[in-house]
């Protein structure tokens, strides 16, 4: 059922659905909720010092990784990163 709604001067045409409202708000929570692992990943990859933790960021990877190193980056990344953080709690 959609409705037009009147804000002082201004009419907003097809009024949204509560529940259309809900599943949007559901979606942002999600995607928030994402970001927020994120933003804790990235927090915690920037405190570690490479002498004291079994992961860390390395400058110029080509220069200065050898061969064979593993090096995960997307999801793996993430893995690595929630298993440690996970081992320090």
């Amino acid at each position: 059922m959609s409705e037009n709604l009147f804000l002082g001067d201004t009419t907003y045409p097809h009024l949204p659905d509560v529940e259309q409202l809900q599943s949007r708000i559901a979606q942002l929570e999600a995607e928030l909720a994402e970001a927020r692992k994120d933003q804790a990943r990235y927090q915690w990859i920037r405190s570690q010092n490479c002498n004291q933790s079994n992961l860390c960021v390395v400058v110029k990877p080509k220069l200065n990784v050898k061969l064979g190193a593993y090096c995960p980056s997307l999801d793996l990344l993430d893995k690595q990163i929630d298993a440690a953080i996970k081992e320090q709690q």
